[in-house]
């Protein structure tokens, strides 16, 4: 099974931009359902990952894969989260329309 440590930088690169993208994605949403949002596609992409490596390598160790998924998703969601946050912050504020 391919671990995150090989390719650590893609570990890095693919949920910062989900969370990111999902920030983009939810319009007006509330912050709080924004942050909620990246968290959940962050563990998605951590389960879709464990899913795929373990495919492509026919791993059957079952326990192994149960607890790289588990720390996957934790990474993932976290980094999600940490994207989402900046795009947040480099977000302008909307300017309000004069009449």
């Amino acid at each position: 099974m391919t671990r995150l440590g090989d390719i650590w930088w893609l570990a890095i690169i693919v949920p910062f931009t989900c969370g990111a993208a999902v920030t983009l994605g939810c319009g007006g949403a509330v912050l709080w359902k924004r942050i909620v949002a990246a968290a959940i596609c962050g563990v998605a992409a951590g389960i879709l990952y464990t899913a795929i490596s373990a495919i492509i390598t026919q791993n059957p160790a079952g326990g192994e894969i149960v607890a790289n998924c588990v720390w996957q998703m934790f990474i993932f969601a976290l980094v999600s989260t940490i994207g989402a946050i900046a795009t947040e912050l480099k977000l302008s504020e909307p300017q309000a329309k004069k009449t």
